[in-house]
C-alpha cells in the first residue's frame, strides 16, 4: 500500500536553499514494505561524503 511520500527538500527548497536528495537505494518506496540494505546505506554514505570534499576543493580553490 502506498504510503504518499514527501522530503524535508521541499520546505528547504521553498525557502531559497537549493537542496538535493541522494537516494541510497530504497525498495518500495513509499509503501508499508519500504527497506534499504545496509550495503546501500554504507554506499550513499560514502557518496555523500566524497560529494561534500568535493565542495569544499571548489570553496577552498577559488571555483563556484
Amino acid at each position: 500500500k502506498a504510503g504518499g511520500g514527501g522530503s524535508d527538500a521541499n520546505v528547504f527548497n521553498e525557502r531559497g536553499l537549493k537542496t538535493v536528495i541522494l537516494n541510497s537505494g530504497q525498495q518500495n518506496p513509499h509503501t508499508t514494505q519500504e527497506c534499504t540494505a545496509l550495503k546501500d546505506v554504507v554506499l550513499a554514505a560514502q557518496h555523500a561524503v566524497a560529494i561534500i570534499a568535493l565542495f569544499g576543493e571548489e570553496t577552498y580553490s577559488g571555483g563556484t
